[in-house]
């Protein structure tokens, strides 16, 4: 199997918008890769990391300016923008319950030595 062309180069906004505005279209991410010389999963991941980054799910969500011809295929955010000069820290569900069970374990355990 032949190696796509632009294997292994970094994305171009010119092609993130032709990506986007031929899913917009309907082609398959195959038919995608094929124009952009990348594979199809290239296509996928890429899309995907677009509409997270859009939706406000994805890293650095808050510097990502789209274009307007973008907003059919991507869903709109369902959070109220927050004012410039106000301080937003995300962080992950998951790591806040890792955190609060650690918590809770060291306090069990410290609660015991001294019963």
């Amino acid at each position: 199997m032949t190696r796509p062309s632009n294997a292994s180069t970094s994305w171009r906004d010119k092609d993130v918008e032709t990506l986007m505005s031929m899913k917009r279209e309907g082609f398959t991410d195959e038919d995608i890769g094929e124009v952009l010389g990348r594979t199809a999963k290239a296509v996928s991941v890429r899309h995907s990391k677009v509409v997270k980054r859009y939706n406000g799910t994805g890293p650095q969500s808050h510097h990502t300016v789209l274009s307007d011809d973008w907003v059919d295929t991507i869903q709109e955010p369902d959070a109220t923008p927050v004012a410039d000069d106000n301080y937003v820290i995300c962080i992950p569900r998951k790591a806040v319950l890792v955190v609060l069970v650690a918590v809770l374990v060291a306090a069990s355990w410290y609660a015991g030595k001294y019963l």
